[in-house]
């Protein structure tokens, strides 16, 4: 962000830049896959499509003051059944991070 502040002792308009402090916020998500039986279980493959597809969704879709740092499965592969949580980190100004 540019500012233009005048300096009175060499009658200069100076362009300043303010300082905005980039912060790293964590948000836990789930997908839940409806009409999916509660046996059933995503292969490695078709969870790392998914995990693709959310990224890119994420990455069309947010802020553009945000930036996507990284998109993790952080469930048991051998327990998660219909539902897949994940944990999306971004970047962003203090004041937005948040609400990402």
């Amino acid at each position: 962000v540019l500012s233009e502040i005048y300096d009175p002792a060499s009658g200069f308009l100076c362009l300043a830049s303010a300082v905005v402090e980039m912060e790293e916020t964590m948000h836990d998500l789930r997908l839940v896959l409806k009409n999916a039986s509660n046996g059933y279980r995503l292969s490695a493959v078709n969870r790392a499509s998914i995990i693709r597809f959310l990224k890119e969704l994420l990455v069309n879709n947010l802020n553009e003051r945000l930036e996507l740092v990284q998109v993790t499965y952080i469930g048991d592969e051998d327990a998660d059944g219909p539902s897949l949580p994940f944990r999306v980190t971004v970047k962003g100004p203090a004041d937005e991070s948040n609400i990402a």
